[in-house]
């Protein structure tokens, strides 16, 4: 008989500066019936964002080691491209190598240039900002002027999908990016 693991860790907030991560480790036979369950609590005090980064270390404890992350640096120029090879190893045909073209076009023109220096657990709003500054100030090399605010948009997205991932496996924490709230400030820049 062959056993899945699911794993699930959450973040509650028990009272103000009070946090809980729960994880949950349930072990499911073919038929579906779970067969075992493990909890586990931590409980601490601190702000969400240190929250955020409490459940990233236990999840990526729970996980244990992924033999998958070999290769995985802890930068954005390390991890960026072991996370495009990845996705191009799950992706078939013809339309899905245009995106994967595209993604890692995306990714050394815009990407590993203007944040591809900073470890992904340090990256947080600030440094995002003044990425997405600095790369909306260089030139086109084909027509000589600045980069659109379209592009910038789009390497932000990416990276935003980088460091999405990177979180997913423990690497990163991605609420203290706030992408969305990076997207807000350069908007209102009018570039």
């Amino acid at each position: 008989m062959s056993y899945v693991n699911r794993i699930t860790v959450n973040k509650l907030q028990r009272k103000p500066g009070t946090w809980m991560i729960r994880t949950n480790v349930a072990t499911f036979g073919t038929d579906g019936r779970r067969l075992a369950r493990l909890q586990r609590y931590v409980t601490f005090k601190g702000t969400e964002e240190q929250a955020e980064v409490e459940r990233n270390r236990v999840l990526g404890e729970a996980r244990g080691k992924d033999p998958l992350l070999e290769g995985a640096g802890d930068t954005v120029a390390e991890f960026g491209p072991w996370w495009v090879a990845a996705r191009e190893r799950d992706k078939r045909g013809v339309e899905a190598a245009e995106t994967e073209r595209t993604r890692r076009n995306r990714l050394y023109l815009y990407v590993v240039p203007a944040w591809g220096h900073l470890r992904l657990d340090c990256l947080d709003h600030g440094e995002v900002l003044a990425g997405a500054r600095w790369l909306a100030r260089q030139q086109n090399t084909r027509t000589g002027e600045r980069l659109t605010a379209t592009t910038v948009k789009h390497a932000l997205d990416m990276l935003q999908l980088i460091v999405a991932a990177a979180a997913w496996h423990g690497k990163a924490n991605l609420l203290a990016c706030d992408f969305a709230g990076v997207k807000r400030d350069l908007l209102a820049q009018a570039w």
